[in-house]
């Protein structure tokens, strides 16, 4: 979509940046969002829209690029530990659905029935 169409027809990126409202609007934050970038030095009051704009997504791809260099062997098998735990969840809900498994519940109550009728 055109820079001139739109929602973004009111934003013109040379001028200084709108609102920290508006700001936010665009970009998917909460003012208070925002306010903290400010005082946070990544958006410095009266840039450019443009500015503001290219500050927050070089941001955004700081903190990415942070995240990936953290990712160690370590963090790497505990996620794979538990992506595996989630699937074995899922499979048990699964065969638990399908009747393969019985709820605890209902076999205690199974039984209960089945040692009165005996004794």
């Amino acid at each position: 979509m055109p820079l001139s169409s739109g929602f973004l027809a009111g934003f013109d990126l040379g001028k200084p940046a709108p609102s920290q409202a508006d700001f936010g609007l665009l970009v998917g934050l909460s003012q208070q969002h925002v306010s903290r970038l400010i005082a946070a030095g990544v958006l410095v009051e009266g840039a450019s829209l443009r500015e503001w704009v290219r500050a927050y997504t070089q941001r955004l791809r700081d903190t990415a690029a942070d995240r990936a260099r953290q990712s160690s062997p370590e963090l790497q098998r505990e996620r794979l530990g538990l992506l595996r735990a989630r699937a074995e969840g899922l499979r048990m809900r699964n065969a638990e659905r399908m009747a393969e498994l019985a709820p605890v519940a209902v076999m205690d109550a199974l039984l209960v029935k089945t040692g009165a009728r005996i004794a």
